[in-house]
């Protein structure tokens, strides 16, 4: 059997679609005032969050659903933290020592607010 590229392009978006309903429902779940918005307004939070992750070259799922709860725990920009850039802009690792990499380096930046 062979799969022609509409195919293939409909089970990549369908994969896609439920992943970003299954990071809304931990996220639902996980954050009272992320679940307090409109289901339109989780997903206009969603998708950029994505969008950056992918940015700096995160694929995984489990790198994605951190990046999201990352977001809405501290703010939307927080990628830009001069103490994250040499993790974020360091592609050689793996993505799981990348993703461990920047959890320790967000847990030891200086925060404001």
């Amino acid at each position: 059997m062979i799969f022609k590229t509409e195919q293939m392009n409909s089970f990549r978006r369908m994969a896609e679609i439920k992943f970003r309903r299954a990071v809304i429902d931990q996220m639902r779940a996980d954050h009272p005032g992320f679940k307090s918005l409109t289901t339109e307004q989780q997903q206009s939070f969603i998708d950029p969050a994505l969008a950056w992750a992918r940015h700096f070259g995160f694929t995984s799922e489990r790198a994605l659903a951190f990046w999201s709860n990352v977001t809405w725990v501290l703010q939307p920009q927080w990628h830009e933290h001069v103490d994250l850039q040499p993790v974020l802009n360091d592609l050689a690792p793996s993505e799981p020592e990348r993703l461990f990499r920047l959890k320790t380096a967000i847990e030891t930046a200086q925060w404001n607010g």
